[in-house]
Order: C-alpha cells, then structure tokens, then sequence
C-alpha cells in the first residue's frame, strides 16, 4: 500500500496494512489510513508473509519498522506464540549493520528481567537476513491505549514509568542505551505488566561498562545501530550526536513519554526536527498547566526529566524509579530528601552568635518574669486588708 503523511507530506509503502489502521510516519506524526492518505491499494511491498522463518512456522504480519518487520509465529517445541523480527533487505545486504546487529542480539539475549520484553532465539533466514525471536506481547502498545482510550490517570502514568526505569535500569548494567523511548516501545501484556521492547536495535556502549572484555567481542569499542530515533521524544544531546548520548537521553525520552500519557499531548510538537532542536531549549509547560488534577509530585519528577541540561536530570533511571515509587505510595519524594540533606551547612561562627543571643534572650525573659512575679505578689499583699474575727458571744 502507498500512502502520504498529512503532515510531512512524505509517501511510504507499507505492507497488509488496511483502510482504519493507525499509522506512524518516519516524522513521528501518527495518522489513520482513509481515503485522505491511502494512494494506492497495492503495491509490489504487499508480498505474503512466509511460511516459515527458521525453525517457526508464521501465522502472520504483526507490524512493520524502520529496521524491519515482525510477524507472529509459533515455538516449534513448545507451541507458544512468539513475535519474530526480522531485519530488512536492505540493511541485511551491509556488513557493518549486519554485525552491529548481531552483537546488538547477543546481548539483549542476556536480558532477563519481568519488564523487558525477552529474546529467546536468533538466526537467519532462507535470504540471509538476521532475525530475532522475542516474546509474544498480546496487549498492545501504550500508543494503541492512547489512540483509543486516551490519556492515563496520574497514578497509572506513574506506573508504567516506574516498569520502564526498571527495565532501563537492568539494560545500563550492560551498557545498553535504547535511544528510543516512547509509547509504541512500551507494551502491555495480558496481565498487565509493562514490557520495554525493541532493545535488540538499541545503542550498546561495550567500552564505558567494561562488558568488551566480559564477552570476548572483538571490533569497534562502541557497537550501535540505531539512527536518531523518534525526533519528538529524542533528547537534544541525541539530535546532535546519537552514537555518544547516554542513560540519560532514555531518561529524557521517558520523561517525555509519561508527559503524553498524563496529558495525552506531546510538550514540543513540531514535523520538523529543526524547530524541535530549538523548542528544546524552552522548558514545555507542565503537565499540570494542560491537565489541572496532576499532582505537584508527578509534576516535578516530569519535568526534572525534560531539562535540556543532562546534568539537571535524574542521572541514573534508579533515581527516578525511586521518586515514582515514592509518588505512589504518597512519601516524600528522595530526590528532595537528598536536595535538603545536601544543602550547604550553614556557618559555624554564624550558628555560634545565633545561639549567644537566644541565650541572652531567654536570660532576660526569664529576669522580667522573675520580676514580674514578685511585683505581682506585693501588690497584692498590700491591697488586701487583714481579715478581723467575729467575736464570740458567751450564753449562761
């Protein structure tokens, strides 16, 4: 099917996809295909998906990405549903892509953790092309929940960014940085359990964490594959140079993402990648000024993540797992405790003259009321005059 973006303009083909589909254009802008924006039914794209990738048998197309396409198959052995992603044509046929891509499996297949989405198997298919199988997620993404429920509650935006930070947490232990935080990479399984998924094309800094030497790669220190991400959620330390960003561009992302899932709006909204570099520099609006029920707590841990200065944001996701955990279980957020702990002493000299005077104030309260009580009790013995005895009278 080709189809144009109403706001870029720009023409895609896209495979077995259906007049009703909610789509996302390389811009980031999300649209429904209609009439409007569906050129041409069918296109040399629209092929059958295949029988087979590998050992699984395909039941059919799940979806389609930048990097590649994802079907839905089934565990030979097992018979579960599994989602395999396969890595397209055109990236497949370059060596340095396709090794990047290999070692990027190879490490997020030693991800085990209940919020990412896990990787069981890799191979390549009857072409050549690399493919990853992955955990079937059956709930949808939080795009999906956004486009037909709209936005979240305080508390559940809170906890969907809390499993997040979780799962990017255990992926900066190996170095892993994502690089594309947002709702369609944020999923929801049957029961409820938030899953981060496409870590397989993520970025992985195997220099910085020392993991070069723990799992024997050879090559470059730095293997990535990822381009720039999503323009409306990528930090703007990504936009200039998305090989060298760290944790803190997720954490940036993310913090994104729970503004659109608590206010149902982006904080920058801009097609155009150069506008949004420069509406960066401005902090948005809180969520509270779009949605007035937000609570203040929420609000500040949001926006902490959107400052432009990566020094200003949470420098780790275990921080700001802590103050959403925090916000939720209604304690004062840590990251405040620890502001005041940190706070510069004040003086010693000046503590020692503060102490002198409350001191001296004290001395002289506790002399006037001395004074005070003594003049109190005079006064009052001089005014009272002796009580005379009635007298006795005497009967024969």
């Amino acid at each position: 099917m080709l189809i144009i973006c109403p706001a870029c303009r720009k023409r895609s083909e896209i495979e077995h996809a259906e007049h009703g589909c909610h789509v996302e254009c390389v811009c980031g802008h999300h649209f429904d295909l209609d009439e409007k924006t569906i050129l041409c039914e069918f296109t040399q794209v629209d092929d059958p998906p295949p029988l087979r990738i590998g050992p699984y048998p395909i039941e059919g197309l799940i979806g389609c990405g930048g990097m590649g396409k994802v079907f839905k198959g089934t565990h030979p052995q097992l018979g579960l549903p599994v989602a395999v992603k396969v890595l397209r044509q055109e990236y497949a046929r370059n060596d340095s892509q396709r090794e990047r891509f290999i070692k990027s499996a190879r490490i997020c297949a030693k991800l085990s953790h209940p919020n990412i989405v896990r990787v069981y198997d890799f191979g390549f298919d009857e072409n050549g092309a690399p493919y990853l199988v992955l955990e079937y997620i059956g709930g949808g993404t939080f795009q999906n929940a956004l486009h037909e429920r709209g936005k979240l509650s305080a508390v559940r935006t809170a906890e969907v960014g809390a499993s997040a930070a979780c799962a990017l947490g255990e992926a900066n232990k190996l170095g892993i940085v994502h690089r594309d935080i947002k709702p369609d990479n944020i999923m929801l399984d049957n029961e409820g359990v938030c899953k981060l998924s496409d870590l397989g094309l993520a970025k992985i800094d195997l220099h910085e964490k020392g993991i070069r030497a723990q799992q024997n790669y050879s090559g470059s220190e730095t293997a990535y594959f990822t381009g720039l991400g999503t323009p409306e959620y990528a930090a703007p330390e990504q936009t200039i140079d998305a090989q060298n960003c760290d944790i803190r561009a997720d954490i940036y992302a993310l913090g994104v993402t729970m503004y659109q899932l608590v206010t149902g709006k982006l904080p920058y909204d801009s097609h155009d990648a150069s506008k949004l570099q420069v509406m960066r520099l401005i902090p948005p609006l809180p969520p509270s000024a779009v949605v007035a029920d937000i609570p203040a707590e929420l609000d500040m841990v949001i926006m902490r993540c959107l400052e432009a200065d990566p020094e200003k944001r949470y420098q780790t996701p275990e921080a700001l797992r802590a103050d959403l955990e925090a916000f939720l279980f209604h304690l004062p957020l840590p990251s405040q405790t620890d502001a005041a702990e940190d706070a510069e002493p004040v003086p010693y000299d000046r503590v020692q003259r503060i102490n002198i005077l409350l001191f001296l104030l004290l001395l002289v309260t506790s002399i006037c009321m001395i004074f005070w009580i003594i003049y109190f009790n005079r006064d009052r013995s001089g005014s009272i005059p002796p009580v005379e005895p009635d007298p006795i009278e005497l009967h024969e």
